[in-house]
């Protein structure tokens, strides 16, 4: 075999030493009868192993194997150092099961392995059936937990701890990072770790791809550096950003205010190494939340729901903003995206201007979206008729002091294709939040209060339509009170549509009783899903 034109001479001579061994090693089983795939397995092992030594510039040092089991030996006279981090790499080696590092060797921190009197005493550390030993008397001799996943990306995303990590990684370009070839130092933030940050500060992360790939980014340092390899002081991390490493009290690592610990260090791969830590880093100047001049607190309504986006000041900013709505929007369709800023620049009284506006719109617009500026709030959106603007208006004239900007239209009519849009809007709300009634009655449940509020929101997203509501049961029972019964509750439909301003000369309804039954790929009925209410919608 020729050898690589990149690698040293002393180490090439080296190499060509060990493959020679393996072969006379090879002659040696066949003498004896023994199972040739055995030797072929060893000489694998020590091939590689020898290109791991190679590439980083240890030895000349003897890889021998004896099954799947290793042994590095330093032939030549004077101990040879083998640092921690090259042993843990010839450990997670495909194949091997455990490498031990002979007492003729220094341990990586630089003290002789033997023993005064010849004893000796070893280290291990065991994880998927693989076992890393040291041969040392030295304590401050590292030893690394082995494991079977060849890249980062596997490590994190097949430990439990790192579960929201890992769901995070996949949505940024990091995660193939970790999946090349180079080679990197991970600090892996622990689902504990997340979880601290609470909502705001999470829902921030997963909203803005930017900003996360930043947060994630700053957690990776270029390289391999295990736990007793780490230094005091800066350490600078792929984003261009550094942290300081303290090593007084175990490994503590600070960025800016936040202060994280070691958990679990070495959880070594093929291309780097993971360290556990129990806190998220942010760089020292990034700021998480609403930026003053320009993402500050805003409201959307739309199909009956109510987003609240942006960043508020405190707490107590965001509960008035969550009331805004009172009775008006049922709390099952307020969303809240808030973040809680304290560099926020929205003051009280316009958290309170605003809140007023959200109101505002949830009674008289159709849809509507506000935005908080420096100088005041802007409203724009669609009403269905000029009642309904005149209120929203006078409403906005009664909040003292504010300075809103309204940008208002009357929402549009339908045609034949937007009444289709609307039927297949209206069919996929009830499947994924059926309308469900008291058993055996035609009252609606309380729990589908909210799917009917937003079902007559979307019902009323432009004009010039008819709907007709459709009961459906299942086929059990006698036909002329499931008929009965199915019209009952296309009744109870239409009635809360008309309590919620859909016109009843819009509305019809129409009883199928079990006669249109759900069936499942087997032809079997689905008795909970037969049991329905559904809309068709037409142009006027």
């Amino acid at each position: 075999m020729n050898a690589r034109p990149d690698r040293p001479t002393s180490y090439q001579r080296y190499r060509r030493r060990i493959l020679g061994w393996g072969a006379a090693a090879v002659v040696a089983f066949f003498a004896v009868g023994g199972p040739i795939f055995v030797n072929r397995v060893e000489d694998d092992l020590e091939m590689r192993t020898v290109d791991v030594l190679n590439e980083a510039g240890v030895g000349p040092v003897d890889a021998h194997f004896s099954g799947q089991d290793g042994e590095l030996r330093c032939l030549e006279a004077g101990a040879v150092e083998i640092p921690v981090k090259v042993v843990a790499v010839i450990a997670n080696l495909r194949g091997v099961s455990s490498i031990e590092v002979d007492d003729t060797c220094l341990d990586s921190a630089g003290a002789a392995s033997a023993a005064p009197d010849g004893d000796t005493e070893t280290a291990r550390t065991e994880a998927d059936g693989a076992t890393l030993a040291f041969t040392t008397t030295s304590t401050t001799t590292s030893t690394v937990t082995s494991s079977d996943h060849d890249l980062l990306i596997d490590v994190i995303s097949s430990d439990s701890q790192f579960s929201t990590l890992a769901s995070l990684l996949g949505d940024t370009d990091l995660a193939e990072t970790l999946s090349d070839d180079g080679s990197f130092t991970v600090f892996a933030a622990t689902n504990a770790a997340f979880e601290s940050l609470g909502p705001n500060v999470t829902g921030a992360l997963a909203r803005d791809l930017e900003l996360l790939s930043t947060v994630l980014s700053h957690h990776v340092a270029a390289g391999i550096t295990l736990s007793a390899d780490l230094a005091e002081g800066d350490l600078e991390m792929i984003d261009g950003t550094t942290v300081a490493v303290d090593l007084s009290d175990g490994v503590v690592i600070t960025s800016g205010a936040t202060i994280a610990a070691v958990t679990e260090a070495d959880l070594v791969a093929s291309n780097g190494v993971v360290h556990a830590i129990d806190r998220v880093l942010f760089p020292a100047d990034l700021v998480i939340g609403g930026d003053p001049a320009g993402m500050l607190a805003g409201a959307e309504v739309v199909d009956g729901q109510i987003v609240l986006t942006g960043s508020v000041a405190s707490e107590e900013q965001r509960a008035v903003l969550l009331a805004g709505p009172g009775d008006t929007i049922n709390p099952s369709n307020v969303i809240d995206e808030l973040v809680v800023d304290s560099v926020t620049s929205l003051s009280d009284q316009r958290t309170d201007e605003l809140g007023a506006v959200v109101a505002a719109m949830a009674s008289n617009l159709v849809s509507a979206t506000a935005e908080t500026l420096d100088t005041g709030i802007s409203v724009s959106g669609t009403f269905a008729s000029e009642a309904d603007r005149a209120e929203f208006e006078e409403a906005m004239s009664l909040i003292d002091g504010a300075v809103i900007a309204i940008d208002l239209m009357e929402r549009p009519v339908a045609d034949a294709a937007v009444a289709v849009v609307v039927e297949t809007d209206l069919s996929q709300l009830v499947t994924d939040d059926p309308i469900l009634f008291d058993p055996s009655s035609t009252t609606i449940s309380d729990e589908s209060v909210a799917t009917i509020d937003r079902v007559a929101a979307v019902a009323t997203r432009v004009g010039g339509i008819a709907i007709v509501v459709e009961g459906h049961t299942d086929s059990d029972g006698r036909a002329d009170s499931n008929q009965a019964l199915s019209e009952g509750r296309a009744r109870s439909v239409r009635e809360a549509l008309i309590v919620r301003g859909i016109a009843a000369d819009t509305l019809m309804i129409v009883g199928f009783g079990g006669t249109e039954p759900i069936l499942d790929a087997d032809g079997v009925e689905d008795k909970v899903a037969s049991r329905r209410v559904g809309f068709v919608v037409s142009a006027t």
